[in-house]
């Protein structure tokens, strides 16, 4: 016998639904965080910097994490009684994502901030240092890739 089931061979636990062999004991309670969970854990009302600067507050602790974190921002203007309409950003007047005043934001639709960002309102000099620029940043990343592999 090599281990595994033969044709016909039924398991010792068949019709054993729910068997309980471990004990209670051995199980974690619902919330129970150790470990690297228990470093990384964060409070209700913890702020973070994204990847791409803009500041976010977590909310809940509920699944799935990524409704966990929402952006400041985006909770100064649901304050201030207004909303944000689907297909709509909210934007910084000035530019700055430190300056949260109610005053600097702004909504607006995703195809006029796609049309505020585009490449092609930009002087043809500053056209080419985007594209250079571009090809450089491709450049670094392959021989990264390359490297780490």
């Amino acid at each position: 016998m090599n281990g595994q089931f033969q044709k016909g061979q039924t398991p010792w636990n068949k019709g054993m639904k729910g068997l309980d062999i471990g004990g209670r004991e051995t199980r974690f309670r619902p919330g129970h965080r150790s470990g690297r969970a228990l470093d990384l854990y964060q409070p209700i009302g913890a702020e973070r910097i994204s990847k791409d600067g803009y500041r976010q507050r977590k909310v809940n602790d509920d699944l799935p994490l990524q409704r966990r974190w929402k952006m400041v921002h985006h909770i100064v203007w649901r304050d201030a009684g207004r909303e944000i309409p689907l297909r709509h950003v909210v934007i910084f007047i000035n530019g700055d994502k430190t300056d949260l005043r109610i005053e600097n934001l702004q909504c607006i639709s995703m195809r006029e901030n796609m049309r505020r960002n585009s490449v092609h309102n930009l002087p043809p000099a500053l056209k080419e240092v985007v594209d250079l620029r571009r090809w450089v940043v491709r450049k670094i990343n392959r021989a990264d890739k390359e490297a780490q592999a």
